[in-house]
């Protein structure tokens, strides 16, 4: 991990995702869509904007 990163958990938001220095330059690239996310959801419920991966399971990416 690079320094001053730290890993991500399911308690996290979207918008910790994406703000995390170790994504830093890139990190809005890592959700499909510009604009429309919506930062406060937990990352626990990320599957339900993933509709072509309906078998996430946070616990073990």
């Amino acid at each position: 991990m690079t320094k001053g990163t730290s890993y991500l958990t399911r308690n996290d938001t979207l918008g910790t995702m994406v703000a995390n220095p170790a994504f830093r330059g890139f990190g809005h690239l890592l959700l499909p869509w510009n604009d429309r996310a919506d930062f406060d959801l937990p990352l626990s419920r990320i599957a339900r904007l993933l509709p072509y991966h309906s078998q996430m399971d946070v616990d073990t990416v």
